[in-house]
């Protein structure tokens, strides 16, 4: 089952991301936006993001090891920010 993001253009957009930046993505999926979001903010952007799905947290922190210092994912709800 392949993920169509909605409103990804405009999120990215709205977002602007940039180096240095600190960066929420509350709901990982397959990973899209927290992709694009670490591509716009190299070198030294940081993201966090949550997914209540673990494997989701699992295949994204494998896909972005070679992001691990500037990267955070819990497998958590985005509700959960404040706490994270």
């Amino acid at each position: 089952m392949e993920h169509i993001p909605v409103l990804f253009e405009e999120a990215v957009e709205l977002l602007s991301p940039q180096a240095g930046g600190v960066y929420f993505d509350g709901t990982l999926g397959g990973g899209g936006l927290a992709g694009r979001i670490l591509e716009l903010s190299a070198p030294s952007g940081r993201l966090a993001g949550t997914d209540l799905d673990e494997r989701v947290i699992a295949n994204l922190s494998a896909r972005f090891a070679g992001e691990a210092g500037r990267t955070a994912f819990f497998n958590a709800s985005f509700a959960e920010i404040d706490r994270l």
